[in-house]
C-alpha cells in the first residue's frame, strides 16, 4: 500500500468508526456514560471481526461482480436526482392514496380475475422506465395471490381503481 493509500484507508476507517459511534451514540440509553458509548462501539466491531469468516466475504465479493453492473446503473440514475428537497418538490402526483381500493390491470390473455386489495403505502422508485410511484398492496382475502403471500408491491401503471364486490 502506498503512502497515499494508507493515508486514505486511515480516513476512511476514522470516518467508519464516527458514523457507528454516532448510531451508538444515538441509540444507547442516556444514563449511558461517554465510556460507556465508547466501549460498545468497540466491542461492536470486535464482534462482527469474529464473525467475518473468509467464506462469506468471498461469496460477497462474488455477488458484488455478479451485480457490479445492476449496482452502477442504479448509482448512475441517482446521480441525476437533484438535491432531495428539490426532488420531493417536484415529485409528480401519484394515482392512489393509503385506503384506496385496486385491482392488477388484466394482462389481454388473462381473464377479468386479478388481484385486488387495498393500498397501504407508496414509495417513488427507479424502474425500466425511469422513475414511478410503486405502491404496498394489502390483498384480498379472495385474491388468488393471497395463498402465498399477504400483501404485494405493484407499479402504478398495472393498477387500476377498483370497487370492492358488496355482499347481499
Amino acid at each position: 500500500m502506498t503512502a497515499s493509500e494508507t493515508e486514505h484507508f486511515q480516513q476512511m476507517s476514522k470516518s467508519a468508526w464516527q458514523q457507528l459511534h454516532q448510531a451508538v451514540i444515538n441509540l444507547s440509553p442516556q444514563h449511558f456514560s461517554g465510556a460507556d458509548r465508547q466501549q460498545l462501539t468497540i466491542l461492536l466491531i470486535q464482534q462482527l471481526s469474529h464473525n467475518l469468516q473468509a467464506q462469506n466475504l468471498a461469496e460477497f465479493w462474488n455477488h458484488c461482480q455478479e451485480y457490479g453492473e445492476a449496482v452502477d446503473r442504479i448509482a448512475n440514475e441517482l446521480s441525476r436526482l437533484p438535491p432531495t428537497l428539490e426532488f420531493v418538490d417536484r415529485l409528480p402526483a401519484n394515482c392512489f392514496s393509503p385506503g384506496a381500493y385496486v385491482r392488477w390491470k388484466p394482462l389481454p390473455e388473462d381473464s377479468d380475475e386479478t388481484d385486488t386489495g387495498t393500498i397501504v403505502g407508496s414509495f417513488y422508485a427507479p424502474s425500466q422506465r425511469g422513475w414511478n410511484w410503486k405502491y404496498l398492496v394489502l390483498l384480498d382475502r379472495s385474491s388468488y395471490s393471497r395463498q402465498f403471500c399477504i400483501a404485494d408491491t405493484a407499479w402504478e401503471s398495472d393498477l387500476e381503481g377498483w370497487q370492492r364486490k358488496q355482499c347481499h
